[in-house]
This record gives structure tokens, sequence and C-alpha cells, in this order.
């Protein structure tokens, strides 16, 4: 009995098991049968059946016999194993019939009769990119006007590019957008609006152009992420771009789809429930020919301000415009909004900060001038600025264009007061893309400035004594190609930073707005300018206490680098030296090769000759070393530094006078008896030559009895050198000691 007790108990409690334990689901080959066929009965062939269990809505069951025969007829077999259910039986016909879906309940073979399909028209076409070559998958999606977005059937393209879709015959126009539906699309999709449809129809060849995903995050100031921020994107002509799916998610990030181009791109709050609104961003112009990452942008709290604008009539000005930046850095704001109505006013928002609002009259009507405001923004309510005056004006009109005739564009055009030299406070003086260039002024006589962009190799230039007392069209301006003076300042072999560059007009001393520079960290300066003559001045920091260097009156016809050392630097030495016997002296001269030479000092054979003034340019050795070799040095000094050596060696010529046997200078009997001495007692001579009177080449008798005869006879003169010292005109072999 116990043993009997214990299995009822054991039975009792497995029981529960049994019954909660699921059974193992197999492939039953269940059979969903039944027939498709169109509204008139008449059976619809080659229809595609899909079979989704509802919970897995998107997960195809494996079944076979899924193709209506050519009497509409399936027996579709499930051969996955599947659990009984409620399913969806999915029915896609050949085009010219609409698709359904059918709920069935699953639980063995099922017929579901008959299956009626409605018609519809047919549209079909080729979809490609614009090299010709066929797309896939591109998804084709399609509104009415009075339908809203309608399910289609066939709205892929095959792998040819081709699709055939039904659509319900409804007349109507319709959107018709090409998408490629990836998680990375390389075309950009294509709406077509307004295709008024009342059949089948061929669209022909639909071109995609290339596309690319621009993402990023939006921050506000305080790091958190923005939702619903839209972008928006304009080429240079204004048109939009047409994005789709561009406002930012709950974290804030965008991935965005651009067409291949340069755009300006910009963010902007779009939700009518926010309780802050954000100041718009606009990015700078941006080249999308590739994925484009554009990191986080924050987006800052904008504060309303809003006004009238009125003119100088007290009328209100519509269609000016409001345009804002920071006082800082003159970074630019960008302002929705921005142009008065009607009656002049505006109403816009702006960040926190200091502020330069600028509002521009329109392009057409009376000449009026811009006005800046310099604004405090702060948090709170919105700020009434009131009327704001738009003065009367003078127009300074014109056109720049190179040698050539073309416009020149974007050129920097900037106004001086004559009397003052101070910079007009001008707005949007620069020129246009086609050369051209207009601002409203006050009368007066201005002196103008044209400074090209950066690149186009033209030169700056200024027109003083501008006399504009209405308005005053200027013609064509011509720029000319410019030349480039250029090069490194150093001190001792290094780099100067902040040298300034001054460049003036050596007739006037004037300065042109464009001719003062400063060099770069590396020493480095460089400076556009018109050909002509120039002085330069090189003006170092105090602090290095450098001399400032002048390059006077220098010729810039061509590119030209030219190198500057502040240093003080050694003078280049003398050139052309010459070293000649002159008489009984030596005679140097020289040129110098630069003017401000302090003094010129000379050595012989290395020992000090003399110093002269630094613009001399010859000396006189009147006492040489005689019949030798002898080594001249000239140096230049200035600033206590000296040249390097130019040298020169000569020979001084032995000079002595014909008959002076006694070299003392004088002819006298007693040359005569130093003679008879030297013939007939041994005696010394020092200079043979001299005491060859008759120049015969030989000391003989015959020599004091020319000498005796010269002084007391009235003889001739005796031969050269006489009655001057000199070397001996007639070679011999005698000499001088």
């Amino acid at each position: 009995m116990g043993r009997c007790v214990t299995c009822f108990r054991l039975c009792s409690l497995m029981l529960p098991l049994w019954i909660c334990t699921p059974t193992t689901v197999e492939a039953q080959g269940w059979i969903i049968s039944g027939t498709v066929a169109d509204a008139a009965g008449g059976p619809i062939a080659g229809a595609d059946l899909d079979l989704f269990s509802d919970l897995a809505p998107t997960t195809h069951i494996i079944v076979t016999g899924d193709t209506t025969g050519v009497d509409g007829t399936f027996s579709m077999v499930v051969v996955e194993a599947v659990a009984p259910g409620a399913f969806s039986l999915q029915v896609d016909p050949p085009p010219g019939f609409m698709s359904t879906t059918l709920s069935i309940n699953l639980s063995g073979n099922i017929d579901v009769g008959i299956i009626n399909l409605g018609s519809g028209w047919i549209i079909s076409g080729l979809v490609q990119d614009i090299l010709g070559n066929p797309l896939t998958p591109i998804d084709i999606d399609m509104r009415g006007s009075n339908t809203g977005w309608i399910d289609l059937t066939g709205d892929f393209t095959d792998a040819a590019g081709n699709f055939a879709l039904t659509l319900p015959a409804l007349v109507d126009e319709y959107r018709i957008v090409f998408s490629m539906p990836t998680p990375t699309p390389t075309v950009f999709p294509l709406q077509m609006d307004n295709v008024f449809l009342f059949g089948d129809t061929v669209l022909g060849t639909i071109v995609l152009t290339p596309g690319f995903t621009v993402t990023g995050s939006v921050i506000d100031d305080t790091a958190a992420p923005l939702v619903n921020i839209d972008m928006n994107a304009t080429d240079a002509l204004g048109n939009p771009a047409g994005l789709f799916n561009d406002d930012t998610d709950l974290n804030g990030n965008f991935s965005v789809l651009f067409p291949a181009g340069t755009w300006e791109a910009s963010l902007r709050s779009v939700d009518p429930g926010a309780t802050q609104e954000w100041v718009p961003h606009t990015f700078p112009p941006m080249v999308v020919d590739g994925p484009v990452d554009l990191g986080t942008i924050q987006m800052f709290p904008g504060y309303h301000f809003f006004g009238e604008v009125i003119g100088s009539d007290g009328q209100g000005i519509e269609a000016a415009d409001c345009d804002a930046e920071y006082s800082a850095t003159g970074i630019a704001i960008t302002v929705n909004n921005d142009t008065t109505n009607n009656n002049g006013e505006f109403d816009i928002l702006l960040p926190h900060g200091s502020i330069l609002l600028e509002i521009d009259p329109p392009a057409v009507g009376p000449v009026r001038q811009s006005v800046v405001l310099p604004l405090d923004v702060a948090a709170g309510a919105p700020v009434d600025l009131g009327f704001i005056v738009l003065p009367d004006g003078v127009l300074l009109s014109g056109r720049c264009i190179d040698s050539a005739g073309a416009p020149v564009g974007l050129v920097n055009v900037e106004l001086f007061d004559s009397a003052t030299g101070l910079l007009y406070p001008t707005i949007h003086e620069n020129g246009a893309l086609d050369g051209t260039f207009s601002f409203a002024i006050d009368p007066g006589n201005y002196d103008l400035m044209l400074i090209p962009p950066a690149g186009l190799g033209l030169g700056p230039t200024f027109q003083s004594g501008l006399s504009v007392l209405a308005n005053t069209h200027l013609g064509d301006l011509v720029l000319v190609d410019a030349v480039q003076l250029s090069g490194t300042v150093t001190a001792a072999g290094v780099a100067q930073p902040d040298v300034m560059i001054e460049v003036s007009d050596p007739a006037t001393g004037f300065i042109p707005p464009w001719g003062t520079v400063i060099t770069d960290p590396n020493g480095i300066y460089s400076v556009s300018l018109t050909p002509g003559i120039y002085n330069v001045n090189f003006i170092a920091p105090v602090a290095t206490g450098y001399d400032d260097h002048l390059e006077a009156n220098l010729l810039l016809i061509s590119d030209l680098i030219l190198d500057i050392d502040l240093a003080p630097q050694p003078p280049a030495g003398v050139a052309s030296l010459l070293c000649n016997p002159a008489g009984s002296a030596v005679e140097l001269t020289w040129s110098n090769i630069e003017p401000d030479y302090d003094t010129i000092t000379v050595f012989r054979e290395g020992v000090f000759l003399g110093q002269i003034s630094g613009t001399e340019t010859q000396y006189l050795d009147v006492s040489p070393l005689i019949g030798v070799d002898a080594l001249y040095e000239v140096v230049a000094t200035r600033a206590g530094l000296n040249s390097p050596i130019t040298a020169c060696t000569v020979t001084a010529p032995v000079v002595f006078l014909r008959c002076d046997s006694s070299s003392d200078g004088i002819l006298t009997i007693g040359d005569a008896v130093t003679l008879l001495n030297y013939l007939f007692l041994a005696g010394n001579i020092s200079c043979p030559d001299a005491a060859d009177c008759n120049d015969s080449g030989l000391i003989n008798i015959a020599d004091p009895v020319r000498l005796l005869q010269f002084l007391f006879v009235a003889g001739t003169l005796p031969p050269a050198p006489y009655p001057e010292t000199g070397p001996d005109p007639t070679g011999d072999n005698l000499g001088c000691s």
C-alpha cells in the first residue's frame, strides 16, 4: 500500500511537468493551396507567394511550390518546422496587378480559395548612373496628389537596372522618388514632381548622380545633444540641394546624403515646440566628392532683436539686409529672416556676446549707406533696437581688369580720406566676381586702393585725389602684373622675426598701405608690388639693438630675392688695386666698392705705412724699398670692422742722379774726386750706375773728365737721369748697391 501511495504522489508531481513540456516542432509538410485570379476571375500565372509568421514578420518561411501555374493555382508545401499559429501569406503578382497579403491561421493543410487581385498601370523604365551603368537596388516610391504614398508592387530595379511596378489605376499627378536603400548609398535620390499618369507609362532612362554621406553631431552650449536640427544646403547660385532625412536624431547625430558638388550647408532648429531657439550654423563652402565628417558642431542659444530700418525721409525701407559677426574675431553669424518686410521691420536671432550688426540697404532704390551697430547680447527678453536710419550717400563704382582686359574678381577695394589719410569705413567694398565694385559713401575727396587676390600675379595700385561729389563711375581700372620682393632677414646668421619692412616712393616718401610687412618667425618676408623704383627700409625691433638697414633706389622690374643681415658687416675690400712706380716713389690706386668707408690703411711688407680718409682712392709711398719685390696691402675700415685685404706687389726701381758718384744728390767736384779715388786708389762707390757719367756702361777716366768738363768748361749736360733722379734708361751691368 505504501509503495502505491508513493507512486501516486510521484505521478502527481510529474504530471504538471508533462503537461507544461512543449511538443517538439517538426516539419509537418502542411500544404497551402488556392487560386490567384484577376477581378474578373481570370487566372493570374507567375504570381509569387511568400509565407511569414506573425511572430517574425520579416523572416521568410521556407516553402516549395510558391508560384502560380498557368491556371492561377498554387500548392505550396511548408518544408520548415513551424508551430501552429497566425501567418501572413503575401501575394506578389506580375506587372499589371496589385499585390495583397492574406492573414491565415495555420495548423495543418489549408485551402485559401480564390485570391482576387486588382489590376493597375505598369510604370516601367531603366535606372543608370552618369556613366551608363545599371543601378540596383533602386527603390521607387510614389505619392499622388490625392492619394498620399502608395504601396507598390515591383518597386525595385533588377540587376539590369530595369523596373516595372504596378500602380493603382488612379489618374493623378504623382511625385516619384528613386533612391538607393543601402547603408552606404553611392547615388543621390532623384525626385520627379508633377508627373501626370493615366495609364501604362514608360519613364525611359532615369539617371542618378553620385552621392556621398555627410555626417556629424550637434550639441548645445552645455555639450548636450540637440535633436531635430535640420540641415539645408545650397550651391553657389543659391539652388537648394533637396536633401532627404536631414534632421539630427535623439543623440544629436546626422547622416545626410549629399549630391556630389560644392555646397554651403547650414543647420537650424525646426522644432516648433522647443522652448529655446538656437542660432543657425553655416559651414564654409564644402566640396563633396566622397564621405565627409563634419565632426561636432556647437550651436548657441539665440535671443531676439527687432527694429525698423528707415531712410532719411523717415519711411521704412523694405528688403534691407541684416548681417552679423562676432566683434572680436569677425566670424560671421548666420542670421535667419534677415530681410526687412515692407514696413522696414525685422526680427532676428543673435547669440550671446559682443556682436556687430550690419544693416545694408536694398540693391535697388535710392543710394543709401550701410550702418553697423555694436551690440552686447545677453540672455533675456527680446530687445527693441528702435528706428535705424540708413544715411543718404553717393555711389562710387568701377571695374577691375587685367592688362589683357579680363575682369579681376574679388579685389579688395579700400578708401581713404584724402585730407586725413584715415581709412573710410566702407562696408562690402570688395569687388564682385565680374570685377565690378560699388559702394555708397559721403561726398568728398578720397584716395582709392585696389588689392587683387593673392595668387593672381597682379600688383596693388593706389589712386589719390578722387573727387566724389556725386555718383561716380571710374570705368575700367587696370591692374598690372606684380613683382615679388621677398627674402630672409637675419643677424649674424640668426633669423629675425618681427622686423618691419617699409617700401616707399623715393621721390615722395609715401608708403602705400600694402607697403608695410613684418617678417614671420623664420625671418621671411614677401611683398607684392607694381614694377618701379623703391626705397626699402628694414627696421628691427628696438630690443634687438640692431640699426635700420636701407636699400635705396631699388629697381624692381622682376621678382627679386633680397636677403638682409642686420648685424654689423665688415665692408667689402677695395677693388682694382694697382701698384706702379712713380719716379723714386710707388703709387697705389684703387676704387672704393662701398661709399661709406671710415678709413683706409696701407701696409708694406706687413708694416704700417699710413692711414687716410675712407673716401681716398690713392696713396704714394715716397720711400719705397728699392730694387726688391714689395707687398702692399690695403684695408678699408667701417664701424670698427675691417674689410678683407686687397694686395699687390711691385719692385721699386733703382733711381740715381747721373754723375753723382758720392750719392749726395748734387753734382760737385767732390764727385770727380770720388771717381778718381775709385779708379786709382781703390775707393768705394755706392752706385756705379751714377758714376758712369757718360752712360757708356763702363767706369773709366772718361767719366770724371766728362763731369769736370760739365762743371768747369760748360760741357754738355750729363745723360739721363739728370737733372732729376730716376732709373737708368739704358741697360748695363753696373747697378747700385
